[in-house]
C-alpha cells in the first residue's frame, strides 16, 4: 500500500493492484491514510532546525554516564544471580548426599 500511495503503481491503469483498491473500501482507507501521511511528511521537509551549541557533546556525556551506570547495576546483578546459584546448588547437593547416605541401621534389618 506505501508504493501504492507513493504513485508507483498507478490505480487508473488496468493492473490488478488498481482493480482490487478502487473496489475495496479497506484499501482505499489505508491508501487515504497512508496519502495523509506522506503529505504531513512532505510538509516536515521545510522545518529544518539546527540544534543548539553543545546539544550532540551533553547527549553523548549523557549517553555515556547512563550506560556506565548501567554496566555497574549489571554486573552487581550478574554477581548476585551468581553467588545465588552457587549457594542454590551447594544446597542441593548436600540434600541428594544426605537422603543418598546408607543409614547403618537400615542396612542389618535387610
Amino acid at each position: 500500500m506505501p508504493a501504492v500511495a507513493a504513485g508507483e503503481y498507478p490505480l487508473g491503469a488496468p493492473s490488478p493492484i488498481g482493480v482490487h483498491v478502487r473496489e475495496c473500501l479497506r484499501c482505499q482507507a489505508e491508501l487515504s491514510a497512508y496519502r495523509r501521511l506522506l503529505d504531513q511528511l512532505r510538509e516536515l521537509r521545510g522545518d529544518l532546525e539546527s540544534p543548539p551549541e553543545g546539544a550532540l557533546a551533553s547527549l553523548l556525556e549523557a549517553l555515556a554516564a547512563e550506560s556506565a551506570a548501567g554496566t555497574r547495576w549489571a554486573l552487581r546483578a550478574a554477581y548476585l544471580g551468581g553467588i545465588t546459584v552457587a549457594t542454590a546448588a551447594a544446597g542441593a547437593a548436600g540434600v541428594l548426599v544426605w537422603m543418598n547416605r546408607r543409614r547403618p541401621g537400615l542396612a542389618k534389618a535387610s
